[in-house]
């Protein structure tokens, strides 16, 4: 659906994410909770839904669980917010990045179990005008959103 849009900050959905996955025992939050972060037109509960999914989809790829993540909110220079999860112990190649981006539902060969992927995410951050933001190498992954603050 479009955004309904309020004056929010995404520190706020994304400490809320991380704290229900953590009462889940799905992840270990580590380091200083995210900032709030600036004042933006943002659908809290879509903002909370890309980040359920993100930390979701981390807790599912991790080899050891609970899953250990850190999160932060970032001022671009530019103007844009990022917040995002790293998650150093899930480590992706270029390619199932790719592919895991684009998927909605994932499952795992050996139990079938399912778990999000990340195109809900990556939706979330376009119709908010902004984008989705995945990165992974030898330090971890790193996922999360991007929007413009005006």
């Amino acid at each position: 659906r479009r955004p309904q849009k309020g004056k929010e900050m995404l520190g706020y959905a994304l400490r809320q994410s991380l704290e229900a996955a953590s009462l889940d025992g799905k992840v270990i939050p580590v380091g200083e909770a995210p900032e709030d972060g600036p004042v933006l037109e943002v659908d809290s509960s879509q903002a909370g839904v890309a980040f359920d999914t993100i930390i979701q989809f981390l807790a599912a790829r991790a080899e050891l669980k609970p899953v250990q993540v850190a999160a932060r909110v970032v001022v671009h220079p530019e103007g844009d917010v990022e917040a995002a999860v790293h998650a150093p112990d899930v480590i992706l190649d270029e390619e199932t990045l790719a592919s895991v981006r684009q998927a909605v539902m994932l499952n795992h060969d050996d139990t079938r179990e399912s778990y999000p992927g990340l195109a809900l995410a990556e939706a979330v951050a376009r119709i908010h005008g902004g984008r989705f933001v995945a990165a992974s190498g030898a330090e971890g992954t790193t996922l999360g959103l991007r929007l413009p603050q005006g």
